[in-house]
């Protein structure tokens, strides 16, 4: 009975001790049940140890833990990368010697600046505490904002890239084309052969025109994409000032011919502060949208706008009975556009104008009818808080 003691004491719980009668066959099958319970505790214990080790190991997030003393005792593949070095030879350094002693500070995420051996930074810290054998222990989170920043950037330009051999192989082509064909009229005039007939006096100065018309056209529709762009790019920081919100949605409702503006009666007085010339751009461009849409099924199309006292923040709903949306992910995509004529910046600028005011837009096909349901949030002044 000492013995087996001794071993479940020692971790050991392959010792079993062999049946007996009476009280003391009782006391030893006790001690039996308790070193196979003790036993399936520490296989479960190394089996979830194991896994959380793949799964620490398999993300991409700096995986730092500290023991009271502030020495590392475990980090996954991506926390080692940070110092250049192997978990191996990680495991025993300080924070202190490794220059993130301020990293260990337990709260929510913080963004640093430290120049590691793995990289410049910027580094998005995450610490919390846990407790393991009566010990506190530091868990570090580290994300690497600077890549996360290179990707987005990567590809937005990609997207931008993209956009732009679109709409200049529309213009260049065309325009490459009937230069090519004037060249080759003009050459053939000069080297007109007793063989050939001339054209009748007055077509070769009309083709001429019309080629030169085409490309005037052309150019001016490049140039206008471009100006377009630039004007995309080069929106202002708003210019925020108080107004009241309930007769500037009417008369906006008005003049793009909406059906229906509901508004609660008690808040009519309410006001907003945000810049309204340009929160007057984006409503147009969304009331025009859900306007063109009902057109095309003969529906209508309804203003719902609401401000919430506890949050202060203004929702308004625009709803339309159109076609609703098309199948595509490229709404918010500068210059995508399904409609004939359409220039792609309406949803773009709209959006925007709405995230500089510390808004969000969203867009969807409606759940009671058919029709397109365009959502904003925004706060009635620019320190209200978004959800």
């Amino acid at each position: 009975m000492s013995a087996l003691l001794l071993s479940l004491q020692e971790g050991d719980y392959s010792l079993r001790a062999i049946s007996a009668q009476g009280a003391e066959g009782q006391m030893l099958n006790a001690l039996n049940m308790l070193a196979d319970e003790l036993a399936g505790i520490h296989r479960s214990g190394i089996e979830s140890d194991a896994l959380l080790g793949k799964l620490l190991g398999a993300i991409q997030l700096g995986i730092l833990v500290f023991n009271p003393e502030l020495h590392i005792v475990g980090a996954n593949d991506s926390g080692a990368e940070l110092f250049q070095q192997t978990i191996e030879k990680l495991i025993g350094r300080s924070a202190h010697s490794l220059g993130i002693v301020e990293w260990c500070t337990t709260g929510k995420p913080v963004l640093y600046r430290n120049t590691l051996p793995g990289g410049t930074g910027p580094w998005e810290v995450r610490a919390t505490r846990f407790r393991r054998s009566g010990k506190v222990y530091t868990l570090v989170i580290v994300t690497n904002i600077y890549q996360i920043q290179r990707d987005e950037e990567r590809r937005n330009w990609r997207r931008l890239i993209r956009v732009l051999v679109h709409e200049m192989s529309n213009s260049l082509g065309p325009i490459q084309a009937t230069a090519q064909i004037l060249q080759r009229q003009q050459n053939g005039s000069q080297q007109n052969s007793a063989y050939s007939q001339p054209e009748p006096n007055g077509t070769s100065k009309t083709r001429m025109e019309e080629g030169l018309a085409l490309i005037e056209r052309r150019a001016q529709s490049l140039s206008g994409f471009i100006l377009r762009y630039a004007e995309l790019a080069r929106l202002p920081a708003p210019q925020v000032k108080e107004f009241p919100l309930e007769g500037f949605i009417d008369r906006l409702a008005r003049e793009e011919q909406i059906t229906t503006v509901l508004a609660p009666k008690s808040q009519q007085s309410r006001t907003i502060t945000a810049d309204p010339t340009q929160l007057q751009q984006a409503l147009i461009n969304l009331f025009r949208n859900a306007v063109q849409a009902a057109s095309e099924t003969g529906g209508v199309t309804s203003v719902i706008w609401q401000i919430e006292d506890a949050s202060g923040l203004i929702t308004i709903d625009v709803l339309d009975e159109g076609p609703g949306l098309p199948p595509s992910e490229n709404l918010f995509v500068p210059f995508f556009t399904t409609k004939a004529g359409g220039n792609g910046i309406g949803l773009v600028l709209a959006r925007e104008i709405i995230e500089a005011h510390g808004g969000r837009l969203s867009l969807k096909n409606r759940d009671d009818r058919q029709g397109c349901h365009a959502e904003i949030v925004i706060p009635s002044t620019p320190h209200s808080a978004m959800r």
